[in-house]
């Protein structure tokens, strides 16, 4: 049978010596956007990293694997079964993995053939192999559309991938789903296998243009065959890599063992891994008595210290023993009322001790209790009070008047019933660890809330003997849970099963002023908050939280920017992330925050508490790898029974547990998404009803709340999704301002999209006066309003007289946006510092009023500029070089120094890197001085930076010539006693060197040419080309008053000598640099170090993306040493 794959075989190997023709180029683009002619679909990969905050540019790295000689035979005996190539086998299994990675539908996959492949002709390019999956699929019939959509691929390979994107017209910002993420390329080799044919650059007409996230090389030779991955170190650690290896060689091993079987069958994990997953993180925490009852822990307080105060009310202090014998009065009452073991008990009181001694009198009476919360709405309550079927209703008559009627005996506290006095004293006890100890309703997807049973020993896994935060008799709790909140039973049994003391609030909706007077008048030391109520409090109450020793938030994701927050707020307190749903006891897993990286986007919720167990599982109840998204499951001890009364819904969230020794176990599924950090600890995702995905990217959005959260004056931010007319979804941020501060939203989006990737920048910003929450303090996301284009539309001004109009049109044409607002941001609107220059220079010639260039960076809308246009006041601002182009933040600044141009808009791309809290001011030149020195410069820029920072220590970066005046001012600074730590000298030769002769440069330029990567010879040839091009042609008429500041700047430069330096000074050389001397020239005296460092950039591209990420990291890294 003739091969599919062996067509126009001639015709590839021919493709790498000629140009495809124009015809053929038409054709296979009709092809591909027929096929891909959409937003891409993301393709997700278990990254260690962020990839909206890269430290730097993204740079790759290869580690080798071996394939076992049983699985090579068995791709051979495989393929030559299924009649196919072993390519494609191996492309399957790939795409088969990425699958199993994503649970997408499509999966797309890169595929290029090199090398000499028998059968098979090499390819002038890679293709993009396009699948649709489902877990049914097995190899058998996976391969077989492989192949086909392979060979089609091949036919239609005449554009290359790095140009298949912009043909098509989809984005190729910084911030969209490419393509692809994962190559495939397979090289076949007669002679035995070396290193140099694993790594060579390859000379088969594809020059690795196409950056991949992962590139799988597989290369064959007679004797062996090796695994070759390639990967982005900005995403990967070597482990995780080492891991993608291991989950690829198990899915071939699975799927050729057994071709027929179901994807989703096939194993994917390592023995240790799954070990690892299912056990070594799993192993049991401190034993604690777990066979104890919660009424045996307290009576045993109540012995240790029956005078310790256990209840802190009003004015109110109860002790254990008042507090012991109340609750055994309840208890006598109710035994004489005939309750039997587990009846169900509706307690229906405001906050008061007598709530807490409620509680307690129903555990010591046998019984469960269920806690009704009096400001829900009357059917809600009813409905409670009706489907629990409450024997007792505890409460008192003022209460009972509002509740309604009901089939269940009343114990009214308020009224002389209860036992005598004499009896209660002690109670015999009827309740064990296994007995129920109370049903808590939380919201169901039907709109009626669901009763879930807790038993006791639930809760006491919850508090006796942990190791996640601090109990005892030197703690003092608040109960500041609302009362049908879970987390109100950690408040009140941490408390009083450790002989702690508990406040009771009397308010069921305490004001924020309230929370913290109680904080500070009972000299609170734990707070248990949701993330919101925390925010809140650390900006207009954080003097009454200083007290605290610990602080755990919960109930929600607890946002990076809130936990930093915290930490700079309360750098005494311990700060515990807890995590947990009702059906587990209230917590589930734990994590200490410590310090925060500054590239973090999500706080982890930790690992799991006492014996409780953490499953992260597919839709087969199968762990899934390291760092992939899966559904998140617990058990253990802290697993509710079910739900009350709903048979089938408990069957359906609480399936027994496939990895416990013993039968019978359930496990919970708890709704939320969540996977494995490397080092054990779990991340929160959210919820996995409401994951959102918008033009086929699934999106966190708590990382779009992160990061709107970090913009100055915003109090709170919640991310949600809307929908069009059309249906469309679109990212809608919800935005709560501090006192006084205004919302201002093309800042705040700007902001964002320093951050974030394209497809996570919010289509609606919305201020709101509060983020509308649930009775129990959780975000309402039902009640959040539904944006309109008038959220944004409110903000546009049309222009108002003809400077406006006439600036509008200027913006338009350059910008090409329309219509344009006064109030709109330039560099919003996708203005950069090459339109910046471009735009003053039509301002000039329109208004005949020449501005400086960097102005921009203040007057950056048309009605600012108008303004200063129109303005009289704008000559002192002319004469000043000091330029505020980052100016917030609490670090030292970076005081930037022009280029030969004098202007400092290079430096702008270098600022939205840096983080919010680093200051960064440029420097610019203004002509005009009657002394034009080195020396007389930096004096001048001396005393400009010093009326933004007096001392030291000072951090100095220049440019070009800018080096040697950064270099003077380091100088001149230490003379005057001050401290210098950082000098940064970007690509500029010390003036002290004999200028290079132009036959020199010739000849170095030539050989330079040679030593530069592939994809630097084309600009470093046209940067020549355009300077004699300008020397050529630049007449007269054409001079501006940069060239100007460029003579008068090189003179300066030029008749410097510098001194050497006494300390360390960052060198950095551009790659295309001609200078061969060593260390540029630079000298230091013996005190002194230079550090040097070769980026792989010309000179103009040192300041601008990607390279700036590695000047940013270079950076850091200095400051860091001499930290």
């Amino acid at each position: 049978m003739k091969n599919i794959l062996l067509e126009q075989e001639d015709m590839y190997r021919e493709g790498q010596k000629r140009r495809f023709t124009e015809e053929e180029r038409k054709r296979d683009l009709a092809f591909w956007k027929r096929k891909m002619g959409y937003e891409p679909p993301e393709q997700y990969l278990p990254a260690d990293f962020s990839r909206t905050s890269p430290a730097s540019a993204p740079s790759r790295t290869t580690r080798s694997y071996s394939f076992q000689a049983a699985i090579r035979q068995s791709i051979e005996t495989y393929a030559k079964q299924a009649q196919v190539h072993s390519f494609l086998v191996l492309l399957t299994v790939l795409k088969m993995m990425m699958h199993r990675y994503n649970a997408e539908d499509e999966i797309r996959v890169a595929a290029l053939l090199s090398g000499t492949i028998s059968e098979l002709a090499p390819m002038a390019n890679p293709v993009i192999v396009q699948s649709f999956w489902t877990g049914e699929k097995s190899l058998d019939k996976a391969v077989r559309e492989v192949q086909e959509a392979f060979a089609e691929a091949r036919e239609h390979q005449s554009i290359p991938l790095d140009e298949l994107a912009s043909l098509l017209g989809l984005s190729q910002s910084a911030g969209s789903v490419p393509l692809f993420r994962v190559m495939l390329d397979m090289s076949s080799y007669g002679e035995n296998l070396t290193e140099g044919n694993l790594l060579a650059n390859r000379d088969d007409g594809w020059h690795g243009d196409v950056e991949t996230d992962l590139t799988f090389r597989i290369v064959e030779s007679e004797e062996e065959m090796t695994l070759a991955i390639t990967y982005a170190t900005d995403l990967f650690k070597e482990e995780t890599i080492n891991r993608v290896a291991g989950h690829y060689f198990k899915l071939l091993e699975g799927a050729l063992a057994d071709p027929a079987a179901r994807l989703f069958t096939l194993p994917i994990l390592t023995d240790a891994e799954r070990k690892q997953l299912l056990v070594d993180w799993n192993t049991a925490k401190p034993a604690y008595p777990r066979d104890a009852s919660m009424v045996d822990l307290f009576e045993e307080q109540v012995k240790l210290g029956p005078d310790q105060i256990a209840l802190l009310f009003e004015d109110q202090e109860i002790s254990y023993q008042q507090l012991d014998r109340r609750a055994n009065e309840i208890a006598h009452r109710l035994n004489n009322l005939g309750i039997v073991p587990e009846q169900l008990v509706a307690v229906c009181l405001d906050r008061s001790p007598d709530m807490i001694a409620s509680y307690l009198g129903v555990l010591k009476a046998g019984g469960a209790y269920v806690p009704i919360d009096l400001t829900y709405p009357s059917e809600r309550i009813a409905y409670m009070l009706e489907d629990s079927a409450a024997s007792f209703v505890i409460t008192t008559e003022r209460i009972f008047a509002e509740l309604p009627r009901l089939n269940a005996t009343m114990v009214f506290l308020d009224q002389d019933s209860l036992e005598a006095k004499s009896k209660a004293d002690s109670f015999p006890r009827s309740s064990s660890a296994v007995h129920l100890a109370y049903v808590m309703y939380t919201s169901g997807s039907t709109g009626k809330p669901k009763g879930v049973m807790i038993d006791q020993r639930g809760i006491v896994r919850l508090v006796k003997n942990i190791n996640y935060a601090s109990v005892g008799p030197d703690e003092t709790y608040m109960n500041l849970g609302a009362v049908a909140f879970d987390v109100s039973a950690f408040e009140i049994y941490g408390a009083l099963l450790n002989g702690g003391r508990l406040v009771i609030l009397s308010t069921n909706k305490p004001s924020f002023g309230e929370i913290a007077q109680t904080i500070q008048r009972y000299k609170v030391t734990s707070l248990n908050v949701t993330p919101d109520r925390l925010n809140v409090l650390l900006e207009d109450h954080s003097e009454a939280l200083v007290g605290l020793r610990q602080v755990m938030p919960g109930g929600e994701a607890l946002p990076v920017w809130l936990a930093r927050k915290c930490l700079m707020k309360l750098p005494h307190c311990r700060l515990i992330n807890l995590y947990g749903p009702t059906e587990n006891a209230v917590n589930t897993t734990s994590y200490p925050v410590k310090e925060i990286a500054q590239n973090e986007t999500t706080i982890p919720i930790g690992r799991p508490i006492a014996t409780d167990r953490l499953y992260i599982l597919d839709s087969q109840l199968q762990p899934v790898p390291i760092g992939v998204i899966g559904d998140l499951y617990m058990a253990g001890d802290g697993v509710a029974r079910g739900y009350l009364n709903r048979p089938e819904l408990t069957e359906e969230r609480f399936p027994l547990d496939p990895f416990s020794p013993k039968a019978g176990e359930r496990m919970y599924k708890s709704g939320d998404l969540a996977r494995y950090r490397a080092d054990g600890h779990v991340d929160f995702i959210g919820r996995a009803d409401d994951q959102v995905k918008i033009r086929g990217c699934r999106i966190e959005l708590g990382e779009i709340e992160t990061v709107v959260g970090l913009f100055p004056g915003v109090r709170q931010s919640v991310a949600g999704v809307t929908k069009g007319k059309d249906g469309t979804a679109g990212l809608v941020s919800y935005v709560v301002m501090n006192a006084g501060a205004s919302f201002q939203q093309q800042a705040i989006r700007a902001f964002v999209r320093d951050k974030l990737p394209e497809y996570m920048i919010p289509t609606f910003f919305v201020e709101l006066q509060e983020v509308p929450v649930t009775p129990v303090g959780k975000i309402d996301r039902k009640r959040l309003p539904v944006p309109t284009v008038a959220s944004n539309e409110a903000h546009f001004t049309a222009p108002r007289n003809q400077i406006e109009d006439t600036l509008v049109q200027i913006w338009e044409q350059l910008l090409d946006v329309k219509p344009i607002g006064v109030t709109d941001n330039f560099f919003h609107l996708g203005g950069n510092s090459l339109l910046a220059m471009r735009m003053f220079s039509y301002m000039e010639k329109t208004f005949q009023k020449r501005l400086a260039v960097s102005s921009v960076f203040q007057e950056d809308t048309i009605e600012k500029l108008a303004k200063l246009l129109t303005s009289d006041e704008d000559h002192a601002e002319l004469s000043k070089s000091l330029v505020p182009i980052s100016p917030v933040g609490t670090k030292p600044p970076y005081f930037c120094i022009h280029g030969g141009g004098g202007e400092v808009l290079i430096y702008g791309e270098l600022a939205r890197g840096l983080g919010q809290d680093q200051p960064l001011y440029g420097l610019r030149y203004v002509a005009g001085a009657p002394e034009v020195s080195v020396e007389s410069i930096a004096r001048k820029y001396i005393h400009e930076l010093r009326e933004v920072q007096p001392k030291g220590p000072y951090h100095l970066i220049g440019f070009c010539l800018g080096g040697a005046i950064a270099y003077e001012m380091a100088q001149q600074l230490l003379q005057a006693g001050e401290e210098i730590e950082l000098l940064a000298i970007l690509n500029y030769a010390s003036p002290a060197l004999p200028p290079l002769k132009m036959q020199d440069k010739i000849i170095n330029s030539f050989k330079l040419l040679f030593r530069l990567p592939s994809d630097l010879r084309k600009p470093f040839v046209l940067q020549k080309l355009r300077f004699v091009g300008k020397v050529l042609k630049k007449s007269v008429d054409e001079a501006s008053p940069e060239d100007d500041n460029v003579q008068e700047l090189v003179s300066a430069t030029r008749s410097y000598r510098p001194k050497p330096y006494p300390g360390k000074i960052l060198l950095i050389r551009a790659v295309t640099n001609l200078n061969p001397a060593e260390r540029l020239g630079w000298q230091t005296s013996p005190t002194g170090l230079i550090e040097e460092h070769c980026m792989e950039a010309d000179h103009a591209m040192i300041l601008k993306e990607p390279h700036v990420g590695v000047l940013r990291g270079h950076l850091r890294t200095h400051l860091q040493r001499k930290e």
